[in-house]
């Protein structure tokens, strides 16, 4: 495995640099792995697809009816970062990503406030996650600010 690991990711590296969009070089790294493995890609989505999923995955809804209207009606070639940046900044952003993140590591394993306050607040901080990764292995129940950090362990 890290051999083809390997020489995706030099596949990749000539493909995209790091100073492309990070989208590109997801595209890179989708585009190769597909290519390595004879498989097709699919189609972009539609505008109506793309809207559906992205406030699905970082809002944690279905877009309302006026939202989907403006969406659409929104002719502008850089409507789909706008939304995910809008999204991003949203008020619901935080909160969805630490019931997600509370799945993945607790694997619905128990509840904590302080655990999904600590995530949210991480989140909205916009926290990266090798910081969140080392508050939660050096987590201190007597510290207030990173308790619910500890709950992971």
């Amino acid at each position: 495995m890290p051999v083809r690991f390997a020489a995706l990711a030099c596949v990749v590296a000539s493909a995209a640099s790091a100073a492309d969009p990070l989208h590109v070089r997801i595209d890179a790294i989708i585009d190769a792995a597909a290519k390595r493995d004879r498989l097709p890609v699919s189609p972009p989505a539609d505008d109506g697809e793309f809207l559906r999923r992205v406030t699905l995955d970082f809002a944690g809804r279905i877009p309302t009816a006026a939202e989907a209207r403006a969406f659409l009606d929104d002719r502008s070639p850089d409507k789909r970062a706008k939304l995910v940046d809008a999204l991003l900044a949203g008020p619901h952003y935080a909160g969805r990503m630490a019931d997600l993140f509370h799945v993945v590591l607790m694997e619905r394993n128990g509840d904590n406030p302080d655990w999904h306050r600590w995530l949210t607040a991480s989140f909205a901080a916009n926290e990266p996650w090798d910081v969140m990764v080392r508050q939660i292995l050096r987590a201190d129940p007597k510290d207030e600010a990173n308790r619910g950090a500890g709950f992971w362990l």
